[in-house]
Parts: structure tokens; sequence; C-alpha cells
């Protein structure tokens, strides 16, 4: 299950523009890959072969979820070449930001509509998220169904009143 984070297209091709300046194909291959790997994750380019180092890091990060996409950064931002160009890490930062508070105003937003119904249904949907957070998938979708189950009892329950 991938999370949907959005993240700025424009802004990630500026990011992989200047990474494919800092590292060999080899380089982007070993980073890509040995990433993917520790996140269970796979990527289509294991080898340079005729493709540009700008064709494999492209695919290779839009193999990876969202959420994975963001560890990447995190991540490669701390590679010396990397961290010594400010320019750069400020633009991975950025990206960083705009993704996750997309991601969390959503999130923001519904547990308001949530609560907005009942205090009870405002409590079930910071368990799913709170699941879901930790890779809990099975606890949140659980918790998901739940209040999605008492939001329609309270939405049809008002309906019935209305008639």
């Amino acid at each position: 299950m991938k999370k949907m984070i959005k993240i700025s297209v424009i802004l990630l091709n500026d990011i992989e523009d200047q990474l494919v300046k800092l590292f060999t194909g080899n380089d982007i291959i070993s980073l890509t890959c040995d990433f993917a790997d520790s996140v269970g994750e796979q990527v289509t380019f294991h080898a340079v072969d005729f493709n540009s180092k700008k064709e494999i890091l492209s695919r290779n990060i839009s193999d990876l979820s969202d959420g994975a996409k963001i560890k990447f950064f995190s991540e490669i931002k701390k590679i010396r070449k990397v961290s010594e160009n400010q320019g750069l890490v400020r633009q991975i930062d950025r990206l960083i930001s705009e993704a996750t508070s997309s991601s969390i105003n959503a999130r923001i937003a519904v547990g308001e509509l949530m609560e907005s119904y009942s205090p009870k249904l405002k409590l079930v949907w910071t368990d799913a998220l709170k699941s879901y957070d930790n890779d809990d998938f099975r606890n949140a979708l659980d918790s998901i169904r739940l209040a999605l189950e008492l939001l329609l009892k309270q939405v049809l329950n008002k309906a019935d009143c209305k008639k």
C-alpha cells in the first residue's frame, strides 16, 4: 500500500538534474538499489547499460512509494557530495516540507470533518492514522472501516430525522 503524498514534479526534476551531476551512473545504481532494498521496494534499473544517469535516477526514484521517496531524499542529503551543496540541500528540504505538509493538511482536514460528527469518530480516525504510520496496516484498515461505519450511521440517522 503506497502512502499518497503530493510531490512537486518540477522541483523533483530539478533536484534529479543536480544529483546526476554529482554522481556516476554506478553510484546512482548503488544508491537507489541499496535504498530500495533497505525499505523492501523494487526499482527498475540495476545496471547502467545504455541508459543515461538521468533516466536511471528518475525511473528508480519514480518506482519508490511516495513515503520512500521522502525517506530517500532525507538520506541522500546526508551524503557529503550533496551536503556540501547548500542550494541542493535547500531544494531537498523544500521538497520534503511541501510533500509532508500536504499530507498532514489532508489528515487534519479529514480529522476535523470526523470531529464535527462526533469526538469518538475523531478518536477512531486518530487510531487509524497512528496504526498506518507504524505500518500496522491491519489495525489501520480496521480503524478506518470502523470510522467509516460510524460516520455513515451518523449521516444516515440525520437523513432519517429530516424525513
